[in-house]
C-alpha cells in the first residue's frame, strides 16, 4: 500500500467477480482510487476466455510496475490468484475469515511462462487443499439452508 497526499491510502482495488457492479465507488471513498487505469478494471468481463484472462493478467502485472502501487485483487481462478500476487490470502467458508495466507515467492517480473513451473503447480495445490475444505463447507451450509426452508 502506498500513501498518497495527507497520509490517506492509494491503491487499487479490482473485483473481477464482480464486474457487473460498480465495486470501485464504495473503495475509492475509503480513500482507494483506480485512478488513471479505470478502464482496465471497468474491462475485466465476467465469461472471458482464459487465454483472454492469462493476457489480462500479464497486462495488469505491467501496470502493477509502472504505478508501483498496491492491487488488491479478489478472484475466484487459482491461477490468477498465484500468478499476480506476492501474497495471496485465502477466505474461509461464510463467514468469510482469513483461512490462509500463502507467500508467492516468484521473481518480478512476471508472465505466464510461470504457469508451467513445477513451483506453480505445487502452489496451485496447497491452495485447492485448502480451498476443497472451505467449498465442502459452502455446500454444506446451502444444503442445510434449503432443507430449513423446506421445512418452513
Amino acid at each position: 500500500m502506498t500513501w498518497g497526499e495527507g497520509g490517506s491510502p492509494s491503491g487499487v482495488v479490482l473485483d473481477p467477480s464482480a464486474a457487473h457492479l460498480d465495486i470501485l465507488s464504495p473503495c475509492e471513498n475509503k480513500g482507494f482510487t483506480a485512478g488513471e487505469h479505470d478502464d482496465v478494471s471497468r474491462s475485466w468481463l465476467l465469461g472471458v476466455s482464459e487465454q483472454t484472462r492469462i493476457i489480462l493478467g500479464e497486462e495488469l502485472l505491467r501496470i502493477q510496475e509502472a504505478l508501483g502501487q498496491t492491487i488488491f485483487f479478489i478472484t475466484h481462478n487459482i491461477q490468477e490468484a498465484i500468478l499476480l500476487p506476492d501474497r495471496m490470502i485465502v477466505l474461509s467458508a461464510r463467514p468469510g475469515k482469513i483461512k490462509a495466507v500463502v507467500p508467492v515467492d516468484f521473481l518480478r517480473p512476471r508472465d505466464c511462462t510461470l504457469l508451467a513451473s513445477d513451483r506453480f503447480t505445487e502452489l496451485v495445490g496447497e491452495v485447492w487443499s485448502v480451498l476443497r475444505e472451505e467449498s465442502l463447507k459452502g455446500f454444506e451450509q446451502v444444503e442445510g439452508a434449503g432443507e430449513e426452508e423446506s421445512d418452513a
